[in-house]
């Protein structure tokens, strides 16, 4: 940037509320969304961001002032906007998938698009309604959302290189991939180091765990539960060694995500349920950050299983990131290429997602006769490696650096996304409007008065 000139702005929407001190449910989101902000910042761009927290209704805030703000909003009121004032932003950008891909959409102007799309939203789809149909119209939802940033987004992030193959056949049914330099818009910016600084450098990672004599093995499961993992498997090789009389606790943190089918949610319920006595079973919930460090401090192997279908295959893992920085040994399926990687420098003890496979995995480390913390050194050496901002997100620096803008799709049904969210966005500004408001006022009052009478 040359001296003396102003910098850049770019607008980030993302998914709140940020990793940090007092903040509970921290997922993937939240945390591609602090790293972008981190990375944005450091390619010298003036940044605005905009928290995207759903299911939440936060509390209308003053008109955007000064550029350079944090802004927290649910759909409806970032669809109505607005998210500033005065001239636009040079750039828009999007983490994570879905709610900020639609309020970039709508906001974006003429400015260029990096639109993050981690993770395949179809296979996820494909996840998500494995066992129990999703609620009405969250599907038909999310692939709308799917589509209009397909159809529109100048640059796409992706998490991984399988998925990128699968994006540019997704661009090339929207005849969008033109000449050969159209595939270059298409970029794998795997998920980064989970623990930052103020800075957004990495913090160190941690030792192993060692195991006291006579201390039970202490497995932790925690991050969302989504609909493509493998809980037959988890629950079926776990029950197996507890009855077995594996000297093992269990740790649950998290709780069910956004793609945890209702079957499985219930699959969950009922085997806390069963070992609601069981001391060795113990469900955390949604902790606090310090909390979930204190845990992690507390455990000796973190078990992550995928089950079938394409999410795995074009997914990533960020529970192995965080486990591996917290030092605790690694121990599940390696269908995602990150697990892959880990695996084949010894970093993860790769098993079948089978009950009896996860049951004599956790017998034998429980015994002594694996070493949970054996895989944790060349957990940490792939992980410094693969996963320091620096490397994980130089595609999103370079984009920043030179974004250009790409024609939208031209086929008529790639543009009935944009239209049906237009209907959204108009009918979201009239429920905010000030009339809007004291009409419904006014009829709340006269229906209370109604009923009284």
């Amino acid at each position: 940037m040359p001296e003396g000139a102003a910098p850049r702005r770019a607008l980030l929407i993302g998914h709140g509320p940020l990793p940090g001190p007092g903040c509970r449910q921290s997922t993937f989101g939240p945390q591609r969304t602090l790293a972008f902000a981190h990375a944005l910042r450091q390619s010298g761009l003036e940044l605005r961001i905009v928290l995207m927290e759903e299911g939440s209704d936060p509390p209308v805030e003053p008109p955007p002032g000064p550029w350079a703000a944090t802004l927290r909003r649910s759909r409806a009121a970032a669809l109505a906007g607005p998210l500033w004032t005065g001239p636009g932003p040079a750039l828009v950008v999007s983490a994570g998938p879905y709610t900020p891909a639609l309020i970039a959409a709508h906001h974006r102007g003429d400015a260029p698009w990096i639109a993050d799309l981690p993770g395949d939203p179809f296979a996820e789809l494909q996840a998500a309604a494995d066992g129990a149909p999703l609620p009405p119209g969250a599907a038909d939802d999310a692939r709308a959302i799917a589509t209009r940033t397909l159809a529109e987004a100048d640059h796409l992030l992706v998490i991984s290189a399988p998925q990128r193959l699968a994006c540019l056949g997704q661009l090339g049914l929207l005849g969008r991939l033109g000449a050969a330099s159209g595939a270059e818009r298409v970029q794998v910016c795997p998920i980064s180091a989970p623990a930052l600084d103020a800075e957004g450098a990495p913090l160190p990672a941690r030792a192993p765990r060692v195991r006291a004599p006579g201390e039970p093995l202490r497995v932790l499961v925690g991050g969302a539960l989504n609909g493509w993992q493998a809980l037959d498997a988890l629950i079926g090789g776990v029950e197996r060694a507890l009855d077995a009389g594996a000297p093992l606790e269990l740790h649950l943190s998290g709780g069910a995500g956004g793609a945890l089918a209702p079957a499985q949610e219930a699959q969950l319920r009922a085997f806390l349920e069963r070992r609601a006595s069981d001391g060795r079973v113990i469900a955390h919930g949604w902790l606090e950050e310090g909390a979930l460090e204190a845990l992690e401090a507390r455990c000796h192997v973190g078990l992550s299983l995928d089950g079938p279908g394409l999410e795995p295959e074009l997914g990533s893992r960020t529970r192995l990131l965080r486990w591996t920085w917290a030092g605790l040994g690694l121990l599940g399926s390696a269908r995602c290429a990150l697990a892959a990687e880990l695996a084949a420098v010894g970093g993860l003890r790769v098993i079948d997602a089978q009950p009896e496979a996860v049951a004599a995995a956790l017998g034998a480390l429980a015994s002594g006769a694996l070493d949970p913390a054996a895989t944790v050194s060349a957990a940490q050496a792939c992980i410094a490696e693969i996963a320091h901002p620096d490397v994980a997100l130089a595609p999103l620096r370079a984009l920043a650096r030179a974004p250009s803008r790409a024609p939208a799709a031209a086929l008529p049904w790639a543009r009935l996304p944009a239209a049906l969210h237009a209907a959204q966005a108009e009918l979201a500004a009239i429920h905010a409007s000030p009339t809007w408001r004291a009409l419904s006022w006014a009829h709340r009052g006269l229906r209370r008065l109604g009923g009284r009478g």
